[in-house]
C-alpha cells in the first residue's frame, strides 16, 4: 500500500535547496502505525495561481526508516526515504489524476483548493490509487538538481 501526504509549496521549494533531504515529519502518530519500510509515499502540493490552485504531485518517496525527532518544528513522528528509489518531480503538469483515487473524498473541480485542506491529514491509499499514482509518476520529469 501507499500513503498520500500534503507538502505546503514552500517545503518542496526548501526540500529542493536542502539537496532533496527525503525526509517527512508530522504530528500524527499514524505516520509511523499506518506505514511500513518499502512502502510509497506520494507527496502532493498546492501552487496558487491567478487561474487558483493548481495541485501537483512533487515526490514519489519509498520508505526506508522511521525514527522519532523530539521537539522537531513539524513533529516527532519522522519518516526517511531512500534517496536511491526516490524522486523529485518538476511542477510542470498538475495532477488530474487526483479525480480518479478512490481513497479520499472526491471534490468537484470548482473545489480543488478542498483537496489541499483534505490532504493535511495523512491519506491511505488502496491498490488502485497506488497503481494510478506509481503510472503517473512516470509521465512526470524529474526535478534538474536531483542526482541519479
Amino acid at each position: 500500500m501507499a500513503i498520500l501526504i500534503y507538502w505546503k509549496y514552500e517545503k518542496y521549494v526548501n526540500s529542493i535547496e536542502k539537496g532533496f533531504p527525503c525526509a517527512f515529519n508530522s504530528k500524527q502518530a499514524r505516520l509511523h502505525t499506518a506505514t511500513e519500510i518499502g512502502e510509497d509515499i506520494f507527496v502532493v502540493s498546492g501552487v496558487r495561481k491567478e487561474s487558483g490552485l493548481e495541485i501537483y504531485l512533487v515526490a514519489h518517496l519509498i520508505i526506508c526508516d522511521k525514527t522519532l525527532s523530539p521537539n522537531h518544528k513539524y513533529g516527532s513522528y519522522r519518516i526517511l526515504a531512500d534517496q536511491a528509489k526516490s524522486k523529485y518531480f518538476t511542477i510542470d503538469k498538475e495532477a488530474p489524476v487526483l479525480f480518479m483515487l478512490t481513497s479520499i473524498k472526491q471534490f468537484d473541480e470548482h473545489h480543488i483548493g478542498k483537496y489541499a485542506q483534505s490532504f493535511q491529514t495523512l491519506r491511505k491509499l488502496n491498490g488502485h490509487d497506488t497503481y494510478i499514482l506509481k503510472r503517473f509518476a512516470k509521465s512526470l520529469s524529474l526535478h534538474p538538481s536531483q542526482s541519479t
